[in-house]
């Protein structure tokens, strides 16, 4: 199957694009339970508050919030400008 010379430059729009969500996310855990470093387990909670990212992901074990605690830190923003 042959894919055609743009093909690399789409994916890794979409690459770049799935990162920024999954680093915002874990930025908000981590902000939320007041660390400065997001580590592998703010990623795997913060997949486990989205329910698309868990959908497409799909973490074998992840560890899970309860739902109201999962939306309240999705809520929050990472950054402040």
């Amino acid at each position: 199957m042959r894919l055609a010379g743009t093909a690399a430059i789409y994916f890794s729009a979409i690459l770049k694009y799935l990162m920024a969500e999954i680093l915002e996310l874990a930025a908000n855990v981590s902000n939320y339970i007041r660390k400065k470093h997001i580590t592998p387990p703010h990623v795997r909670v913060a997949n486990g508050g989205d329910e698309e990212l868990t959908h497409l992901l799909k973490f074998e074990g992840s560890i899970r919030l309860p739902k109201k605690k999962a939306e309240e830190i999705n809520t929050q923003c990472a950054w402040k400008y």
